[in-house]
């Protein structure tokens, strides 16, 4: 995992407390060198890098008492992609950073010509030798964003192997101006764009002629986002976090066209170049175009002066990487501290305040002055559209539900849904599990290895002996069709239970040696050949596989354990385990919010008891029961609590829970239409439709004397339950417009 290191133990609470203890008069007064606190922010980018500006970010953030070191490899117009080839072929290109001495301490060095040494260098160079506060990477999200997808991987397992990294984040860029041509096809000028309407739509437009490389939009970052997190869940201590420029300019374009950004015709007549396209005859009308110093820029090259925009850009990075509000901080440090702009530049601070700390991937929480000391989230996104009457959610569980429950059982030992087996007299009643499940309406998984069941001599290697998978252990596909026809979930467990695991002497080899591509393919031929469905879920056999695998994982199955591990309350059904404990950990789930997961290796039965109580099990015994099996009163117990509790529970199997997880966290809700008696909207996600097919629960909140009078969704009545003012509903992402009528 990426150590902690200096800032990230101090930042939360000494910043915090010191800025406010400095009070309003003293907010914009640059602290002794002496006291302040240092952090350390490596970059990797091009020019909206250089546009910050980190000199004067530097000189922004000692406001607040903090001693900003950083480091950079910078190009224009390099994507990660690029930078890593740099690398790779030893180039050496552009390292602004702070290297000039100043006394024991160091300020910015200059960004072009620079003779002094460098402390820091490029990436491999500083991530080897230095430990960072914060890595900040700047994605171009071009037309191959697999290739730069694979690129920001490359440099985050760096930074992993390193350990030289607390928070890495993602910068998220924002539009480019599109290019008018002439009817000769020459460039005639640049357009303007309606930033917001742009940026929250539905796909990016990447032709230089209508503004080049940089127009990803919104929801092409938080795909990234989603991506990054679930590639690195089980590697990084805490999530990749984004720098949300993008998103802030779509807020600030949306109050400058409301009319409630002031000062500006007073700025530009008094000081014309910090706000460089501003137009006299239409002002704040056009939005966010008066950002723009050229088509991709907030100030014109060589980007080092300070603007409006590059102010907005300082405040981003301070609100972001301390987790505290901007709001009070001057804008000396960007030419723009004048008296008379106090009232433009609360705004700005405020709108940059208002994106930052309900962000839902920036991980800060807005601290009151009573609590300074609270935790910050932990980036999950909660989806929330606001309305004229009220706003519209998506739950964070089925049915708006408090919490969420799965029981499974790997192996697929025969004995927990036949206890009564043995290999003379396989042909006895279903029991079990499958009574349980039929009692309390619980829809158990079970992860297989299938070659288990296509080959009955086969010993799936276990590390105990006996071994915990006997030859012919897991009966016959037709008892586990029967278990699927009956409503269980059966996933896979690999092919052969391997062990894909790093191996201790060559991490880049596995513990068992098998081909990882056969054993997770093959364990679907197997499964959607005997059982005639493909499964979605995947077990790894032995705990987490090697790091590199995790993407073959996810290539073959839409769900694999682990991705979810933040979200999860892990419970073991074993042979120690006792009612009292697994009702506990449900308890713990209920109250956090989160998905019970109780894991296990199946039931103990009474044929096992004796077996195992014969003198010489150990010898010749077959583990028959499984590896220590709960005991079945036990499991009846959490059962029969789960039942009472179903008012409070999503009660699913392994892949419905984390499907309801992908979708809910791919989501988006698009308002079409909203009028005095109905409001039309869309959800959608761009997940696999052939998988990710479970209804979302929604709920819309109403306020004043606004109520519901029927939903539908493409025409089709959709039910819907009442707590309150809100209105709870199921709806298939992609499935069509949503009518809402009010009354």
């Amino acid at each position: 995992m990426i150590r902690t290191t200096f800032l990230s133990a101090l930042m939360a609470a000494s910043l915090v407390l010191q800025a406010r203890a400095a009070g309003p008069e003293q907010a914009g007064q640059p602290v002794d060198p002496e006291s302040a606190k240092v952090m350390t922010v490596y970059f990797v980018g091009h020019s909206l890098v250089r546009s910050i500006t980190p000199t004067r970010l530097h000189e922004l953030v000692a406001q607040r008492g903090i001693d900003l070191q950083f480091g950079s490899q910078l190009k224009g117009g390099f994507s990660l992609t690029k930078h890593w080839e740099v690398l790779e072929k030893g180039e050496a290109i552009r390292y602004w950073e702070s290297n000039k001495p100043a006394g024991d301490r160091f300020e910015p060095g200059r960004p072009d010509g620079d003779t002094l040494p460098k402390r820091f260098g490029s990436f491999w160079t500083a991530h080897k030798n230095h430990d960072w506060d914060a890595l900040v990477l700047v994605p171009l999200l071009g037309a191959d964003r697999e290739k730069e997808f694979a690129a920001f991987a490359k440099f985050v397992d760096y930074a992993i192997e390193h350990q030289s990294a607390n928070q890495i984040y993602v910068f998220q860029s924002w539009l480019g101006l599109p290019v008018l041509r002439d009817e000769n096809g020459r460039r005639a000028g640049l357009g303007r764009l309606d930033f917001a309407t742009v940026w929250e739509g539905e796909s990016a437009v990447t032709k230089p002629s209508a503004g080049g490389p940089l127009m990803a939009v919104q929801r092409d970052y938080y795909e990234f986002m989603d991506r990054a997190n679930q590639h690195f869940a089980q590697r990084l201590s805490k999530p990749v976090l984004m720098i949300p420029f993008g998103d802030v300019v779509c807020e600030l374009d949306k109050r400058l066209k409301a009319g409630t950004i002031p000062g500006l015709d007073e700025l530009y007549r008094r000081d014309p170049d910090r706000i460089p396209s501003w137009d006299p005859k239409v002002g704040a009308k056009v939005g966010a175009n008066i950002f723009y110093a050229d088509r991709l820029h907030p100030v014109a090259q060589p980007h080092l002066d300070g603007t409006i925009a590059t102010y907005v850009m300082g405040l981003m990075y301070y609100s972001v990487l301390t987790g505290d509000s901007p709001v009070g901080l001057s804008g000396d440090a960007y030419r723009f501290g004048h008296e008379a702009d106090e009232e433009l530049r609360h705004a700005l601070q405020t709108a940059v305040w208002d994106v930052v700390k309900d962000h839902p991937y920036t991980g800060v929480q807005a601290k009151t002055a009573n609590d300074v000391s609270a935790s910050r989230p932990t980036g999950k996104k909660k989806l929330v559209q606001k309305l004229k009457s009220g706003s519209i959610s998506v739950a964070r569980w089925k049915d708006e539900k408090t919490a969420a429950v799965t029981i499974f059982s790997g192996d697929g030992m025969i004995r927990s849904i036949k206890s009564r087996w043995t290999p003379e007299n396989p042909n006895v009643p279903y029991d079990g599990f499958y009574r349980l499940g039929e009692e309390y309406s619980i829809p158990f998984t079970f992860f297989l290895p299938p070659r288990g069941l296509d080959e009955p001599s086969y010993v799936a290697a276990s590390g105990v002996t006996p071994p915990a998978q006997p030859a012919g252990s897991l009966g016959t596909w037709a008892d586990w069709k029967h278990m699927h026809e009956a409503g269980y979930e059966i996933a896979s467990h690999t092919y052969s239970h391997a062990d894909l695991r790093p191996s201790k002497s060559d991490e880049s080899e596995t513990r068992s040696g098998l081909d990882p591509t056969y054993e997770l393919q093959h364990a679907i031929v197997a499964i959607q050949k005997n059982i005639g469905i493909r499964p979605i879920s995947i077990n790894p056999a032995f705990g987490p596989p090697a790091g590199q695998l995790l993407g073959l994982f996810r290539k073959f199955y839409p769900v694999v354990r682990g991705d979810d591990d933040a979200e999860v309350v892990l419970a073991q059904h074993r042979d120690t385990a006792t009612a009292e404990e697994l009702i506990g950990r449900l308890d713990v789930a209920i109250e956090e919010h989160k998905w019970l997961l109780v894991a296990g290796h199946g039931l103990r039965t009474e044929l096992g008891r004796q077996e195992e109580a014969a003198p010489d099990f150990a010898e010749r015994g077959k583990r028959w029961d499984g590896y220590k099996p709960v005991e079945y009163p036990v499991m009846a117990a959490l059962c029969n609590n789960i039942d009472q509790r179903r008012s409070e529970l999503f009660v699913g199997c392994f892949g419905d829970v984390g499907r309801y997880i992908r979708e809910r966290n791919a989501a988006r809700i698009t308002i079409i239409s909203e009028t005095e008696d109905r409001i039309v909207l869309d959800v959608t996600h761009r997940l696999d439709p052939n998988v990710f097919d479970l209804p979302l629960t929604l709920k819309l909140s109403l306020i004043g004397t606004v109520n519901l009078a029927g939903m539908s969704q493409d025409g089709k009545r959709v039910k819907v339950m009442t707590r309150g003012r809100d209105a709870l509903f199921n709806v298939v992402p992609n499935g069509g417009p949503v009518t809402i009528k009010i009354q």
